[in-house]
This record gives C-alpha cells, structure tokens and sequence, in this order.
C-alpha cells in the first residue's frame, strides 16, 4: 500500500492481509466470495468498493476457470487470493496456474452498431480499467499473478469520477 495510517502510538498501522482460495466454480465461488465481503465489511470498506470488489473477483475467477485451461489434472482448480487492505487502498493479489494472460494487453472492447450485434460478456477487463487504479500483471514461476488496487472508499462514501 502506498500509504499506511497512524496508530495510537504514532507508527504506521500495516496493512492487514488475508490469504483465501477462491474455487473456479460458480457454486464453489459464491460463498468465498461471501467470506470476502464479510472481511470486507468488518474492516469498514464501503458498499460501492465491495461490490466492485466482489464483480472484479468474480469476473477473473470465472474468466480462469473458462479460459486458463485449468481442466487439465496436472493443474491447480482455484485461484489464491491475497487480500491487502491498507488505509487508503485495496489490494487484489490473484494468482493461478492457467495458461498466461496479460489482461493489460487486451484491446478495448468494441461498441456494437445495433442491440442486435451486442453479444454477452467481454467486458471483464474493461470493469478492471474501469474500476482498479493499478493493474498489474506478472508471470512468475508458471503461475499468473494479476494485482487490482481499488481506492478504499470507508463508509461508502463516493469516489471522485466513479
């Protein structure tokens, strides 16, 4: 985190961290994410952050489980979740064992001319441009690590241009 607040002794709070699984099933993914938004909730995180929160998880778990290529038994079926939240952020460390993606290199997602050329889906790493002030994206040891940092918004207070 950039910035860590003061304790009552004058030092810097770290940051507090929570590692999770995160199932790449949509049955196993609802009650993680659940777990998410409670630690969300206890540490005072704002509604507006947590449902953006919830719909960046839930769109790259999925994306994992329909695109990494983790069908393959010699691969890990869930993505490990680091969880950071400092005084002025929220960090997303996710990490997988599926094919590399670098969601950074992915072309803007083209406006169809007509309803009827709309197709469903492809917007999942618009929402992260959208939403996350930094994306980052690293291949390390044959896994993929993508970072989303979220401003922190405590007690749902509104974000400027959000």
């Amino acid at each position: 985190m950039e910035r860590m607040q003061g304790g009552d002794d004058g030092r810097p709070t770290p940051p507090v961290v929570h590692e999770l699984e995160l199932p790449t099933t949509a049955q196993g993914l609802a009650p993680a994410l659940e777990r998410v938004d409670a630690i969300l909730r206890v540490a005072a995180v704002g509604a507006r952050v947590r449902g953006r929160v919830q719909l960046l998880l839930e769109e790259a778990v999925m994306n994992v489980a329909m695109h990494g290529g983790l069908g393959d038994a010699a691969r890990e079926p869930a993505v490990r979740l680091v969880l950071t939240l400092g005084a002025d952020a929220v960090a997303l460390l996710l990490e997988d064992a599926g094919v590399p993606y670098d969601p950074r290199l992915a072309p803007p997602p083209q406006r169809p001319a007509t309803l009827a050329e709309a197709v469903p889906g492809g917007l999942g790493v618009h929402l992260m441009r959208t939403y996350a002030r930094v994306i980052d994206y690293e291949r390390r040891d044959g896994r993929n690590r993508l970072t989303l940092v979220l401003e922190r918004d405590p007690g749902g207070a509104p974000s400027p241009g959000r």
